[in-house]
């Protein structure tokens, strides 16, 4: 990942405790970047080995496969990825609410969006 993104402006490991149930002693490693914070994961006992497990983008520097970016209007959103649904999170207004595609039931695309413009890019697995 240094190779393409270079060095981050700061990064974490931490051990996760008791509140992670099965996951307790894995290792999550935090990455931040200018406008991109990349969250991976290695299993307890190892902390060597890392997967993405989320990446949170909110500059315009980094877009989606198709083409979405921070900045971008709604519209294109649901052009580009016409079975996105507005998350369920308890917000109403579909101009200033967070929409997401899931994958596979564990993979995740998320838009949130305030005032009918992408304002963060977030993509995650759900851990089962």
């Amino acid at each position: 990942m240094q190779k393409i993104l270079g060095e981050p402006t700061s990064q974490n490991i931490e051990v996760l405790g008791n509140e992670a149930d099965t996951h307790k002693g894995s290792f999550i490693k935090t990455m931040n970047y200018d406008g991109l914070q990349i969250k991976l994961m290695s299993p307890k006992e190892n902390g060597k080995d890392f997967w993405i497990l989320e990446m949170v983008a909110t500059k315009k520097d980094y877009k989606t496969s198709k083409g979405i970016e921070i900045g971008d209007k709604l519209e294109k959103v649901k052009n580009s990825y016409p079975d996105i649904n507005i998350a369920l999170d308890g917000r109403t207004d579909p101009n200033n609410c967070a929409y997401v595609i899931n994958y596979e039931r564990v993979d995740y695309l998320q838009f949130e969006v305030k005032e009918g413009l992408v304002s963060e890019i977030k993509i995650f697995y759900l851990i089962p």
